[in-house]
């Protein structure tokens, strides 16, 4: 049995890493494509919390990032997200990996054909 999920953010220039608690409303076995952009989307703003605390919260687009779904020690997979600005890892989830890496794959091609506006 996995461990309950968090969220471990780093950001580049930074010693240590933090954590902060993290509860997807839809049990992972069960996720969608639309639970997985909020999964992305969740990664990215408290990596946004961590580098500019006293920002109001911004909208985030799903590019930009390496992203890696990777066999957890607690059981389950986490998911890993890399840029420029830092790291931010999120899990265990109890789903197959290859699933989730298919449905971050879509999820991902979607964002890319959204406009970007600034």
């Amino acid at each position: 049995m996995a461990d309950s999920p968090t969220i471990e953010i780093w950001l580049r220039g930074t010693e240590a890493a933090t954590s902060e608690a993290f509860a997807p409303a839809t049990p992972p076995n069960a996720w969608t494509d639309t639970d997985v952009e909020w999964v992305l989307k969740a990664m990215l703003r408290a990596l946004d919390r961590r580098k500019n605390p006293d920002a109001d919260e911004r909208q985030v687009f799903l590019r930009g990032f390496s992203w890696i779904v990777s066999p957890s020690k607690a059981g389950g997979v986490v998911i890993a997200l890399e840029m420029q600005v830092g790291a931010v890892m999120a899990g265990p989830f109890e789903i197959a990996q290859q699933e989730l890496n298919d449905m971050i794959g879509r999820v991902m091609e979607q964002g890319k054909a959204q406009p970007y506006k600034m």
